[in-house]
């Protein structure tokens, strides 16, 4: 199950960073939570389902992870967008941390499903904070296109990824910077 995830967040995450783009910032992480609740709801119904399941909740996991970093940097300013960034991977590690444990607890004690259904009820907690708290997209916001994020991320321009900046801040600087160049 552990490669299914890793695979679907691999393969899927720069693939759907790169589709939502011309979503509003907030519609694309509740819609990645989204999945990610259906994900774990239906993992109790055979193996190839929790499988496929788990792939697409890693999918949209991915894709959470990238977006989520955009919109920390532009509600926190370009003064404390590092500051953003570092609380996100501060979440991101703290879930780890104090989930994975609390996760193999109520585990033992609801059954195997019992987390599953946990996740998806904190992803749809998480939905509403999203929709009342993140702010819509400016006008300022400039797009890319798909052909031009696909061409940065086939033509090796993204060789520097860094973990703090991940799929889609990494895509959309390199195609809004350098859109027509085939050069490194």
């Amino acid at each position: 199950m552990i490669t299914v995830f890793a695979v679907g967040m691999i393969a899927g995450a720069p693939l759907v960073a790169m589709l939502t783009l011309r979503l509003p910032t907030p519609l694309t992480l509740m819609l990645a939570l989204g999945v990610f609740a259906i994900g774990h709801v239906v993992v109790g119904s055979g193996f190839t389902l929790l499988l496929v399941a788990y792939f697409a909740t890693a999918i949209a996991t991915g894709a959470f992870w990238a977006v989520v970093n955009v919109a920390a940097t532009r509600a926190a300013g370009q003064a404390a967008n590092a500051h953003a960034l570092g609380l996100v991977g501060a979440g991101a590690m703290l879930a780890n941390v104090v989930g994975v444990p609390l996760g193999t607890f109520a585990g033992q004690l609801m059954g195997w499903r019992g987390p599953f259904w946990a996740l998806a009820a904190l992803a749809a907690a998480a939905s509403v904070l999203i929709a009342r708290t993140v702010p819509q997209d400016g006008p300022a916001r400039r797009t890319v296109s798909v052909r031009s994020g696909m061409t940065a991320l086939c033509s090796g321009r993204l060789r520097h990824y860094d973990q703090q900046r991940p799929g889609r801040v990494l895509l959309h600087r390199t195609a809004v910077d350098r859109p027509d160049r085939s050069g490194r």
